[in-house]
């Protein structure tokens, strides 16, 4: 019996696949001891343990996490790609902004990959994307699967990363995956596909790796964030989910300012002078509201 330190990449019921620096795969239980204390495993996790030699081993530690989410489940991310159709679907800029303010909270790095721009008219919705989310801080990169545009310079954005990808239905996600990493893609797909014909729906997230350092967290659950159900963002914590805005919060006339457009709101005054985008406002404005109308249990 060896000792090892790995990665997680699955956890299928309990029985973790964990990978060694020198890539090698363990099917590993987690320690019976870290079972007691109430210390869960999941995706992404950096943990070491015991390795038994024959392909199996026990994790018996879980070092501490950089950010942790609860849905989907899966941690120490380093970057959250959102898939934004050009075209039809269109995707509500609210729903863009409560991924974005996960990510914050989280310290995740944000990615907006612009899809199907081949299809795309008049470049208007392309072009809306890129000034909201430019301007928040946000990497916005064009693309489209069927011309290979920004194919690659997001495939160099996600190198070295442990990156998420999410996407409405129709947005064109799994195009795109395809395109960057065809073998990846295809791995997807055939795990999806064995779902589907089955009685068991239920998505587990799944980290592929798509080069030497680089990996993709297959995380269906971003899409279907409940803010209010789940509590994901506390009221408490909605100032630094909106990094763009947060800078001009403590410029507010009055103390208590909920910046939601009180007299006196520098936010709202940098919106009106076109430093921060009136769009991210009137998310932040929703969210705060939702947030603040949550009836407390």
């Amino acid at each position: 019996m060896s000792h090892f330190d790995g990665r997680v990449r699955k956890d299928n019921a309990g029985l973790f696949t964990v990978e060694t620096p020198d890539g090698t795969l363990l099917c590993c239980r987690a320690a019976t001891r870290l079972r007691n204390d109430g210390k869960n495993v999941k995706p992404g996790d950096l943990v070491c343990g015991e390795d038994n030699g024959d392909g199996t081993g026990f994790i018996t530690e879980v070092r501490p996490r950089r950010n942790d989410f609860l849905r989907p489940s899966v941690c120490n991310i380093d970057l959250l790609v959102i898939a934004v159709s050009a075209t039809t679907p269109a995707t509500p800029l609210y729903n863009i902004d409560k991924q974005t303010a996960l990510a914050a909270l989280n310290d995740v790095d944000c990615c907006i990959a612009v899809t199907k721009c081949d299809t795309e008219p008049d470049g208007m919705q392309s072009a809306l994307l890129r000034r909201i989310y430019t301007q928040a801080g946000c990497k916005v990169v064009v693309t489209s699967a069927v011309t290979g545009e920004g194919v690659d310079t997001l495939r160099q954005r996600l190198e070295g990363c442990v990156s998420a990808f999410s996407g409405a239905s129709g947005a064109g996600k799994s195009s795109l995956l395809n395109a960057l990493y065809p073998a990846f893609a295809a791995q997807v797909g055939e795990i999806s596909g064995r779902i589907s014909r089955g009685k068991n729906t239920t998505r587990l997230t799944e980290l592929f790796k798509a080069g030497q350092s680089t990996y993709i967290a297959d995380t269906p659950g971003f899409t279907m964030l409940d803010l209010v159900r789940y509590d994901i963002i506390p009221l408490e914590r909605i100032h630094d989910a909106f990094p763009d805005l947060r800078p001009y919060m403590d410029r507010c006339r009055y103390r208590k300012c909920t910046h939601t457009g009180e007299e006196g709101c520098a936010v709202a005054a940098a919106v009106e002078q076109g430093l921060a985008a009136r769009e991210r406002w009137e998310s932040f404005c929703r969210m705060y509201g939702e947030l603040k109308a949550k009836k407390p249990y």
